[in-house]
């Protein structure tokens, strides 16, 4: 589907190219036909695994993948009819969405515009009706249309292209930016250029904070200082940033510099730092959060009228909030550690899109239990179930205990506790 939006609308679409009717494009409707079909394929070879009692213990876990399986069987027919049987049909005057047990239909005279709503794989297009209170019409971009759609699409207005001229509007009327429209322009081609800057300073530390944050303090500290940054450029010039991301506005955005430093400290802090009672990050962890979020509608007051976006904004920056509580716990410690020796039970490893090495522990010190805890992957290889580590015990920064694991430096390293 072309969801380009077109340059010069047309007056009027021509009635003799109408109706016409639309399906999935032909590559979409093999990869999905064909995922469908395996989908469906396992399901039924899972029904008659787990039906025949297979590695089944009881009634109660029959019945559970079962019913699963049948769930996964039904969710590839779905998908199936809908690969086949869905389509767009378009009149002169009329659009009409037909899915799977639903048909969606709007006059022209209906619509109050459209607009293209982008995701991680397939872009939808969306219908908004002048009625507030009936439905949109939405299609995803797996159909395939022609010049005749892009023609009829194009007497309606844009959304997307209102939103943008509201924006620049409001841009040029800014006087944050300066008191002459040429001061204004002087200085909003300035600011784009910061929040450029910004954003690849951003992109770069993030990379260098996931995939080799040496020195690790450095990479630590610039990850926290970038979001600060950002916000104090928009409290600096309110009104001429915008934090939040939006595709409609005209404003230089600070999003990625604000919101993926965070997410990397985070990250950082989850598969680096052990804590005896991670629930002891919680109140510190809020406190910045809500800090942070203050600070952002402070410096994108339009984000402040707004409840939904400013509730996301919360909690993407619980990210910071957590990560940064938790390095700064670690890094500004500067107390001596207790050190307490004790045995690896066993060694297991997890990957995905992100692989983690872990060691099970006997009791040691304040931990009661056995615990598992993640290690660098130089240590995971060299320990084995039996030997000895040591567990370095610190009390934190914010008086929130935290530990890490290591080899012993003494003999006893690869001997056995008794």
């Amino acid at each position: 589907m072309s969801l380009e939006i077109p340059r010069e609308p047309a007056i009027s679409s021509d009635p003799s190219l109408f109706p016409r009717t639309y399906r999935y494009a032909l590559g979409y409707r093999l990869f999905l036909g064909s995922l469908s079909a395996l989908l469906a394929g396992a399901s039924l070879l899972g029904l008659w695994y787990f039906g025949t009692s297979h590695e089944m213990h009881s009634q109660r876990e029959l019945f559970t993948f079962v019913l699963l399986c049948l769930a996964f069987f039904l969710l590839g027919v779905y998908l199936a009819v809908a690969v086949f049987q869905s389509k767009i049909v378009l009149t002169a005057d009329a659009i009409q969405v037909q899915e799977p047990f639903v048909t969606k239909q709007l006059l022209r005279t209906q619509i109050a515009g459209w607009r293209v709503i982008p995701t991680q794989y397939i872009s939808t297009l969306e219908f908004t009706p002048r009625d507030p209170h009936a439905k949109k019409i939405k299609c995803a971009a797996t159909f395939k249309t022609d010049d005749a759609f892009d023609s009829w699409l194009s007497t309606l207005p844009n959304l997307d292209a209102q939103d943008i001229a509201r924006s620049r509007a409001e841009l040029e009327t800014n006087q944050e930016l300066g008191c002459t429209p040429a001061e204004r322009r002087e200085n909003l081609a300035a600011a784009a250029n910061y929040a450029q800057y910004l954003t690849w300073l951003s992109y770069a530390a993030a990379a260098w904070g996931w995939f080799y944050p040496e020195p690790y303090s450095a990479a630590v500290v610039v990850l926290a200082a970038l979001p600060l940054a950002a916000i104090f450029l928009g409290l600096r010039a309110k009104g001429v940033y915008q934090l939040e991301g939006r595709r409609h506005d005209a404003r230089p955005s600070l999003a990625v510099p604000v919101i993926l430093p965070g997410a990397v400290l985070a990250i950082r802090a989850l598969y680096d730092l052990s804590f005896l009672h991670w629930q002891q990050l919680v109140a510190p962890g809020l406190f910045v959060t809500v800090a942070l979020t203050v600070f952002i509608a402070s410096a994108d007051p339009s984000l402040a009228r707004r409840r939904w976006p400013l509730l996301a904004i919360l909690f993407l920056s619980s990210f910071y909030g957590i990560g940064a509580t938790a390095l700064g716990n670690a890094l500004l410690d500067h107390s001596a550690p207790q050190v307490y020796q004790t045995m690896v039970l066993h060694k297991h490893f997890s990957s995905g899109r992100h692989t983690t090495w872990e060691l099970k522990l006997a009791a040691w010190g304040p931990q009661s239990e056995t615990s598992d805890v993640s290690v660098p992957r130089s240590l995971y290889a060299i320990v084995q179930p039996g030997q000895t580590v040591c567990v370095h015990y610190h009390r934190g920064a914010l008086k929130i205990p935290w530990y890490f694991v290591d080899r012993c430096p003494s003999p006893s390293t690869s001997a056995q506790v008794p």
